[in-house]
């Protein structure tokens, strides 16, 4: 009798140390049964930092290019007086073929553009020949009356005279300084890639422009039957910026 009363305390004392051993065995404030919380995981997620990101402005013969980081988009559109050249057949603003100059080609793309944009957009439009013209001082919203506006001040202007690439781009990017808000804009250069007048040759003519990208926009450019030393200069531009070259015959 008294050896199965020692048996059964042996057992009790077991049961009790393994329990014990148990207890001390789970984390400091959390039970054994407790499930691990995400926190413990940590997944690394945090959605309040997190924005989203801005809409894409609209493309420009057919390409997106790259994106500034608020909605301001500006055109710089050559007028030279080789734009009158033969620009072939294109769609026009109303969504059927024309045929007409390289000019009458830019105005119909940017007229396509800028019919595109929604009134949360601010825009302006800028042409160029030796000398520069504006739509207006500084940019606006893109509401209908200044979009049809812009569109009717385009279809004003004709090719005529030299090609003053640097000077204008330089202007184009103190425009997109402006708007309502900071921060760098979407811009687009439209020309044929041999500048002629502002400045002395195409390394004049890039110097003068990126010079007076202190704001850091997004410059996209389009050349238009541009070749070997042209042709590079508008990449260049392009690339010293973040933005996209595109070549047009």
């Amino acid at each position: 009798m008294r050896r199965l009363w020692g048996l059964s305390v042996f057992a009790i004392l077991a049961t009790f140390l393994a329990n014990a051993t148990l207890v001390q065995a789970a984390p400091q404030g959390q039970g054994v049964d407790q499930p691990v919380s995400k926190a413990d995981v940590g997944d690394g997620e945090n959605d309040d930092d997190e924005e989203d990101d801005l809409p894409d402005p609209p493309p420009f013969f057919g390409e997106d290019g790259g994106i500034g980081e608020k909605m301001k988009i500006v055109w710089c559109l050559d007028r030279s007086g080789s734009m009158s050249y033969n620009g072939g057949t294109f769609t026009g603003p109303d969504g059927n073929p024309m045929t007409g100059s390289r000019w009458d080609r830019c105005k119909a793309e940017a007229s396509i553009a800028l019919s595109q944009l929604t009134p949360e957009w601010e825009f302006g439009v800028l042409t160029y020949a030796c000398n520069r013209d504006k739509y207006k001082p500084d940019l606006v919203p893109a509401e209908a009356s200044e979009v049809s506006g812009a569109i009717a001040w385009l279809n004003g202007h004709f090719p005529w005279g030299g090609t003053g690439t640097g000077p204008a781009q330089a202007e184009a990017f103190h425009h997109a300084d402006g708007g309502t808000v900071e921060g760098s804009a979407t811009c687009w250069l439209r020309s044929e890639g041999q500048p002629n007048c502002g400045a002395q040759g195409t390394t004049g003519h890039k110097a003068i422009a990126l010079a007076a990208n202190g704001t850091g926009h997004v410059l996209n450019t389009v050349g238009i039957a541009d070749t070997g030393r042209f042709a590079a200069f508008m990449r260049e531009l392009a690339e010293a910026t973040g933005g996209v070259y595109v070549h047009v015959q």
